[in-house]
């Protein structure tokens, strides 16, 4: 059988599998977003890869950039609009890397993941959500909108040999962003949290939302202190003592 190989995919055929994958978004959930832009662009510029702590522009493929509604007032009418930026080349890369999901299956997936820190941006209250949470809640609903099995597995594998390699989380809690090989571990503790007490959880983002910082929100609506959930955490991906 001959395969006819075309030209690789352009930012217009991409943008448009990011328009389709959005349009099939549950309609509550785009509500949130708004008039949000979709945008998208070859790599990341210099200046966003260092503040998101990326050296490597292949590591990013996707962002979300916008301003709360409760931060908006008429004064704003020269202000850009909220964003989600895609990044044709890195996802190209992810996509002939992994070799076994579509095109569409990937975009799809990103889109999501960004889209859903555009719904926790505007989620309740101008208050931020801190980047482990954030990321973590990210990919725990894009793998359940757009499942991705295998990268799910792999992903676990790899959060639970680095977390034996280095027994704690490197402030994950504290950091402004996270790191690369934090995210399978944010997620797999978003997971986690879930799996106890999906209501509790709720009710963590909502004391987060509601002016409570994380680690009261995590005591008072949550039920554990860090140390405890840490040590849980670490018992359940098989890591004994993990610290924070």
């Amino acid at each position: 059988m001959t395969r006819t190989i075309g030209l690789a995919p352009s930012a217009d055929e991409i943008e448009a599998l990011a328009r389709a994958a959005l349009a099939r978004l549950p309609a509550q959930f785009v509500e949130h977003l708004g008039d949000v832009v979709l945008l998208v662009e070859e790599f990341a510029d210099e200046a966003l890869l260092a503040e998101m702590g990326f050296e490597d522009p292949y590591e990013l493929t996707g962002v979300y950039e916008g301003t709360p509604l409760h931060l908006r007032s008429i004064a704003d009418s020269g202000r850009l609009p909220d964003r989600i930026r895609l990044f044709r080349a890195p996802i190209l890369d992810e996509w002939i890397a992994r070799g076994d999901e579509t095109l569409e299956h990937l975009v799809a997936h990103v889109l999501v993941h960004e889209s859903v820190h555009g719904f926790l941006h505007r989620y309740r209250s101008p208050v931020n959500i801190p980047s482990w949470i954030n990321e973590g809640l990210a990919e725990v609903i894009a793998s359940e909108l757009v499942p991705r099995p295998g990268m799910t597995q792999s992903g676990t594998a790899q959060a639970r040999q680095d977390l034996q390699t280095r027994r704690d989380l490197d402030k994950m809690f504290d950091a402004e962003h996270i790191v690369a090989w934090q995210y399978s571990v944010a997620r797999t503790l978003t997971e986690f949290m879930i799996s106890q007490d999906r209501k509790r959880y709720v009710d963590f983002i909502n004391g987060i939302k509601d002016g409570l910082t994380w680690e009261d929100s995590m005591t008072q609506k949550y039920g554990v202190s860090l140390d405890q959930l840490v040590r849980a955490y670490g018992n359940f991906m098989g890591v004994q003592g993990l610290k924070p």
